[in-house]
């Protein structure tokens, strides 16, 4: 590993930027289609939101995957779809 790179390691982060762990967590709600909101630590669970829907999706920290994140989106989206058409 370059100086460089462990400088940028071990450089101070702003109060805006994400711990690494919260990073992850972004980057795998993002592969899975969603848009990142936060981690609520002290609930465990992991916010974003559809797309689509504008709606506020979660999961448990430990079963975060972009896989879950898709179909959890697919599924809530599909539902919205279905609310709209009946009303």
């Amino acid at each position: 590993m370059s100086r460089e790179t462990l400088y940028c390691l071990d450089s101070p982060r702003n109060s805006d930027s994400l711990s690494v762990s919260d990073n992850l967590c972004k980057v795998i709600v993002e592969t899975g289609g969603g848009v990142f909101l936060e981690v609520a630590h002290t609930q465990g669970l992991v916010l974003w939101r559809s797309p689509q829907s504008g709606l506020i999706l979660c999961c448990p920290i430990g079963l975060l995957s972009a896989e879950r994140v898709r179909k959890t989106t697919l599924d809530s989206d599909s539902m919205t779809a279905v609310t709209q058409v009946q009303s």
